[in-house]
């Protein structure tokens, strides 16, 4: 265009272009105690050639809080490194925003869903020839009730759906300690993001026989 003053023509404003560059395959889904980690660099060009000396400031969209519980934003050299442990369940959305010193930027914008549903259980046993009581499997997190069911189970072993007990009856001609590996699995009744756990543990079953007594007996004073 010119200009109307001295009707010279002005150049046009070249602006500089940022952009982000990192791993492809950040991962949406998690569960607590998951490691994470993840970093990212930026290039500020003008014309396509890259600007010299660019200064890149990184942060998080309206604020760090919006990062998953456990993760932290550091910074060095100019490169930004996500990292940290998941210690909170739920959904996540940020935007990592990356700007050079003339105001350019770049996002990148992350999904992230944490699940916080376990499935823990003690030691099982019984012994042979024996209805299997009061030995339960437990969960936390997610959303009440829960669902239960195994996988890989010996026949003669179950559990009640709803409660997470343990049914059956422990077979005979068992050695004296017999080991019967199988997965724990359970399903929280939550409706916006449905979540499931699963156990990989064993039941023990002891050989009547094998299981002694000692008595000691003391002469009363």
């Amino acid at each position: 265009p010119k200009d109307q003053d001295c009707g010279t023509v002005q150049p046009p404003v070249v602006s500089n272009i940022v952009e982000i560059f990192g791993p492809s395959d950040v991962p949406t889904e998690a569960r607590t105690g998951d490691s994470f980690f993840a970093t990212f660099y930026a290039l500020s060009t003008r014309r396509g050639v890259p600007v010299p000396d660019a200064v890149i400031t990184w942060s998080v969209r309206d604020s760090v809080a919006a990062l998953p519980s456990g993760i932290s934003l550091s910074v060095a050299s100019g490169v930004a490194t996500l990292s940290g442990t998941f210690t909170t369940g739920g959904a996540y959305s940020f935007t990592l925003v990356a700007t050079d010193q003339a105001g350019a930027r770049d996002q990148s914008i992350f999904e992230l869903f944490v699940s916080d549903l376990t499935v823990s259980t003690p030691y099982l046993y019984a012994v042979t020839g024996t209805p299997i009581e009061n030995q339960f499997a437990t969960a936390a997190g997610g959303t009440a009730p829960y669902s239960w069911s195994l996988i890989g189970a010996p026949a003669w072993l179950a559990i009640n759906a709803n409660s997470g007990e343990f049914r059956g009856s422990a077979p005979s001609g068992a050695s004296s300690i017999t080991s019967y590996p199988f997965t724990i699995r359970v399903e929280d009744s939550s409706h916006s993001r449905h979540q499931e756990a699963e156990l990989a543990w064993s039941f023990s079953v002891l050989l009547l026989d094998a299981v002694e007594f000692e008595v000691e007996v003391r002469d009363l004073p």
